[in-house]
């Protein structure tokens, strides 16, 4: 699976080896969450029980299963006489897999597949090792408790992250429920659009997703990048000189419409998904102001929070098509200006100015450039003036 995806058989480790990803987006995977990342030897010693006891997030807290399960693994593969050599290097496998990605990224989710490899020889030594009816028994009371402990944490995290109750009880079909943000998990979806592009574009449509990951209720077809993924659209740049070329390789994808999450795409920008050299920006906008037009504006039908985080579906058309309609406004501009410049901070507005003159001064062909320009000029002045 890690091959599939990544190119790399043991992704996150050797990316330098197997070039699977660019290195820049691993920096991200390494310092997304480092946490309790020990820094000597005694510390590495204490990593399972720190781990155990002293992780209280839902996202980096894999509990007591680490200090419980392992040394247990570890005592009957390697004690035991009868387990096989390959078996021994199984464990061995998952169990550094682990430590490694325990000192990449504190991330549960990141230790998933070599967890996976561990509980073989997990389950191996729990059943073998179950021979007298003493261990029988105490393996089953350490399973119970186990199974209990997080029975319980399941039972806590469903009706708080969750709230499942409309869609069990049949109040909610199952594409509504998937539609809105829940309190812990699933944050702005695009699903009401992708249900919207299901019902309404024609035959042969395709999406390009920007600014969301989350695809698994798209039922049309599409292409979209991960948040450690390089953008498709500055993939595809890479060697191109005119908008022309741009919009022909979007064509050879079969892409015909774009559809961008504005709200879930800024909330993502710290993985550097618009990390994008100038020239792409400058090639990618050029193209956009020629081929792209607004076709609907949408809001994720938020049910717990009050914003209605925008979403929109452009056309990508030819240029005699794009004539007779208005330029769409450049949201992945303003995804690019958010990464650059944060709206949030103190200074945002001086920031922005700034990025667009340079900008501006580099490639005084791109419109968009010069329209956004304007606009914050226009605004500092009406600011000023008040």
């Amino acid at each position: 699976r890690a091959y599939i995806f990544t190119g790399n058989p043991v992704f996150p480790f050797g990316g330098s080896f197997f070039a699977s990803i660019d290195p820049a987006r691993m920096a991200h995977v390494y310092a997304e969450n480092r946490g309790m990342t020990p820094d000597s030897f005694w510390q590495w010693c204490r990593l399972p029980w720190r781990l155990a006891f002293e992780g209280g997030s839902s996202l980096s807290f894999p509990g007591p299963f680490v200090l419980a399960v392992f040394p247990v693994a570890a005592w009957g593969l390697f004690a035991r006489k009868d387990v096989s050599t390959p078996m021994k290097m199984i464990f061995l496998l998952g169990l550094c897999g682990c430590l490694g990605v325990a000192a990449i990224n504190r991330l549960t989710r990141y230790w998933l597949p070599y967890l996976a490899i561990l509980v073989m020889p997990v389950g191996l030594i729990c059943e073998e090792g179950a021979a007298t009816p003493f261990r029988r028994w105490a393996f089953h009371i350490l399973a119970t408790l186990m199974a209990g402990v997080n029975m319980l944490t399941a039972f806590q995290t469903i009706p708080s992250s969750y709230h499942p109750w409309p869609a069990l009880l049949g109040a909610e079909t199952p594409q509504e429920f998937l539609s809105y943000t829940h309190p812990g998990m699933y944050p702005q979806p695009s699903t009401a659009l992708y249900e919207w592009s299901k019902k309404n574009l024609p035959a042969g449509s395709k999406l390009l997703i920007l600014g969301d990951e989350k695809v698994a209720s798209c039922h049309i077809p599409f292409l979209a990048s991960g948040v450690f993924d390089v953008a498709l659209p500055a993939q595809w740049s890479l060697g191109l000189s005119s908008p022309e070329q741009l919009y022909q390789r979007f064509r050879r994808e079969g892409i015909t419409h774009i559809l961008v999450n504005l709200l879930e795409g800024r909330r993502v920008l710290g993985y550097g998904i618009m990390d994008w050299p100038e020239s792409t920006l400058a090639l990618f906008c050029r193209m956009w102001r020629g081929h792209v037009r607004l076709l609907r504006e949408d809001a994720i039908p938020e049910k717990f929070y009050k914003s209605k985080s925008p979403l929109f579906l452009y056309n990508v058309v030819s240029q005699e098509e794009a004539a007779k309609l208005p330029p769409a406004w450049n949201t992945v501009l303003w995804l690019y200006e958010e990464f650059k410049a944060p709206g949030d901070q103190p200074d945002a507005l001086k920031k922005k100015t700034e990025l667009y003159e340079g900008l501006n001064s580099r490639y005084p062909d791109v419109a968009d450039f010069a329209q956004r320009l304007d606009e914050l000029k226009q605004f500092q002045s009406h600011r000023g003036q008040k």
